[in-house]
């Protein structure tokens, strides 16, 4: 929003693929979108509308940040597996830590 008015500035960047999302990050001013396909989110630049690929190897399923210690979650499901991940991503170097977490139990699993 412009100081002088009551009015904001709209512009649309194109993020290919399917997005199930959007998180602003208010301190770095990011914007990221996580998608459902190629393993990756992409960080927005609202500055020069940059749209820049962070390869993580996890299917997204949800996508949180954290302004103050600029670190950027995503979860969902490993690249070439069954297994569910946490991809915790450094939001200045962009450098991936894929944590695994443990698969849910189903009914017919359980003993009793």
């Amino acid at each position: 929003m412009r100081p002088d008015t009551r009015s904001v500035d709209v512009t649309l960047v194109h993020v290919p693929g399917i997005q199930i999302g959007t998180c602003l990050d208010p301190v770095a001013d990011r914007i990221y979108v996580p998608v459902l396909s190629g393993h990756r989110f992409f960080v927005v630049n609202p500055a020069d509308q940059s749209v820049s690929p962070i390869s993580t190897g996890v299917t997204a399923t949800a996508l949180a940040v954290n302004p103050v210690t600029n670190r950027i979650y995503l979860s969902g499901y490993e690249l070439n597996g069954p297994g569910k991940l946490l991809a915790v991503v450094d939001g200045t170097s962009h450098s991936v830590t894929r944590i695994p977490l443990p698969l849910g139990q189903s009914s017919t699993s359980r003993s009793r």
